[in-house]
């Protein structure tokens, strides 16, 4: 499982070791081979191994810096679709949350004017100064009204998300 996942860095660390053999190598051959004790020769040896593995090295350093820059690119293009979804579902609840408010404070008015209508019934007036009994069927009518266009719209919002 490791290997599938990782197989990309380990081919890279197989060619820049495979490079670097070999440069040494052919070091080795072109100059007879063997090890010296002089350390110009060791300097040389140094200045040769960067000029031909450095440069595969740096090469490969471009490739993995322009394949991190491009997966960051992905995931923040999936993360920026994630967000936009996420504030649209967002927009959603909160519309759900004021008309349900509204349903419930239009319900709780028409709940008042039934009362009122009850107790007209009964015999008692307790009435503000311009309110009759058609005023308060009138009102009531309006607030159930508003009830069913509310609840209506909440309905057509609830079965959109299914």
């Amino acid at each position: 499982m490791w290997l599938m996942k990782n197989w990309k860095s380990l081919a890279s660390m197989l060619i820049v070791v495979g490079v670097l053999m070999l440069a040494a190598m052919m070091y080795f051959f072109s100059f007879g081979g063997e090890l010296s004790s002089e350390s110009g020769d060791w300097g040389a040896f140094g200045s040769y191994l960067s000029g031909t593995a450095g440069v595969v090295i740096a090469l490969f350093a471009v490739i993995w810096l322009i394949y991190s820059v491009s997966i960051q690119k992905e995931e923040l293009s999936q993360l920026k679709s994630e967000l936009k979804k996420s504030g649209d579902e967002q927009v959603v609840q909160t519309r759900i949350s004021s008309l349900t408010a509204l349903i419930n404070s239009y319900g709780t008015a028409a709940s008042v004017s039934q009362q009122k209508l009850n107790a007209c019934n009964d015999g008692d007036n307790h009435f503000l100064p311009n309110e009759t009994p058609e005023t308060i069927k009138q009102t009531m009518q309006n607030e159930l009204s508003n009830m069913a266009k509310y609840t209506k719209e909440l309905e057509v919002i609830l079965q959109d998300r299914t």
